[in-house]
């Protein structure tokens, strides 16, 4: 059951209340890009994205340049920072050149290489993990 809180605001004009429900909603922590992916895509999605690359179309809740566009707009720094360390600063202006400068062009790769280059940490995780596990059951 909700908890709900009676907050009372004080206007010149008239006082206001405020029913606020769940309190603790409003202190939601953000995730990080790469936290976010991890919760989008699971193991299966991610070995697809590595296999496929994301322009075929599977990595499915980031497709359209609203997903993508949108995505970067909500984390540019992390992922810019992540392409950069990952594939070098080349690579963000070799992108930028070869879209003459449209920047949804631009946002959507930069999207799309952080995705697949998160995924290929998702499968390394899983992988490893699988492996360490089937290493204990001997």
């Amino acid at each position: 059951m909700p908890v709900t809180h009676k907050i009372r605001v004080q206007f010149p004009v008239a006082p206001l209340i405020l029913y606020v429900s769940n309190v603790h909603s409003l202190f939601v922590t953000m995730l990080s890009a790469i936290e976010q992916i991890k919760s989008d895509y699971d193991y299966e999605d991610a070995k697809e994205i590595v296999n496929n690359g994301c322009e075929s179309g599977v990595c499915f809740k980031h497709i359209y340049y609203a997903d993508t566009v949108g995505f970067f707009n909500k984390y540019p720094d992390e992922i810019t920072r992540y392409v950069i360390e990952a594939v070098g600063i080349e690579y963000i202006t070799e992108s930028f050149t070869r879209h003459n400068g449209n920047w949804h062009y631009h946002f959507n790769d930069l999207v799309w290489t952080f995705i697949e280059l998160v995924s290929v940490e998702i499968v390394d995780e899983y992988e490893s993990t699988t492996c360490e596990e089937l290493s204990y059951a001997y």
